[in-house]
């Protein structure tokens, strides 16, 4: 990383902050709350229920990783 340009390295650093992917059970609103004011997509998986999935949206959720085909 020491001979990266420092232009690149800050690239780096915002892309690291960029997206988040986490198990249903690490799911709470605080943490949800301060991904989303730092512009992090959040994922969660593996969630396969239609209604839950709506829930975690409205609680900010990006998106999810499922085993159906939709």
């Amino acid at each position: 990383l020491s001979t990266l340009p420092i232009g690149m390295l800050y690239c780096l650093h915002l892309c690291m902050n960029f997206l988040v992917n986490m198990a249903e059970s690490r799911v709470n609103q605080a943490f949800c709350n301060s991904l989303s004011q730092n512009n992090t997509r959040t994922y969660v998986h593996t969630i396969n229920d239609e209604d839950l999935m709506q829930f975690y949206k409205e609680k900010g959720i990006t998106g999810f990783y499922t085993d159906r085909l939709y």
